[in-house]
C-alpha cells in the first residue's frame, strides 16, 4: 500500500508558495486609465516605486471598486504578477485622511 502523508504535506507546501508569489501592494493612485478592451489600468505609487495594475472587467466586484477610485485615493492591492503589470484580485480603498490632530493623538 501507498502512505499518501508525503504528497499532502506536500501540496500544503505548494499552496503556500502560489501565495507567496501574489504581489501586495499599499500606495497612492498616480494614475487612472482605460486599455483598449475596456479594462481599467491604475499606476500606483509605493515606497518611491511606481507599478502598474490592471484591474479587468471579468473581476466584476473590483471592478466596480476600480471605478470609483480616483487619483491620490490610498488603496491596497493583492494581485499575480506578469512582465510589466500586476493582474489585480483583489483592491481595497483604504481610508487615509491623517490631518495633523490625528497625527497629534498617535504620538501623544
Amino acid at each position: 500500500m501507498f502512505d499518501d502523508t508525503l504528497l499532502k504535506i506536500l501540496e500544503k507546501e505548494v499552496e503556500k508558495e502560489k501565495w507567496k508569489k501574489k504581489a501586495r501592494i499599499k500606495g497612492i493612485v498616480v494614475n487612472k486609465r482605460f486599455t483598449k478592451k475596456g479594462s481599467i489600468m491604475l499606476t500606483i505609487r509605493a515606497r518611491k516605486l511606481e507599478y502598474d495594475v490592471v484591474v479587468p472587467q471579468h473581476r466584476k466586484e473590483e471592478f466596480e471598486v476600480a471605478q470609483n477610485i480616483r487619483e491620490k485615493d490610498f488603496v491596497s492591492i493583492i494581485g499575480e504578477k506578469a512582465i510589466n503589470v500586476i493582474f489585480c484580485e483583489r483592491i481595497k480603498l483604504l481610508n487615509k485622511d491623517f490631518s495633523k490632530q490625528k497625527q497629534m493623538k498617535l504620538f501623544t
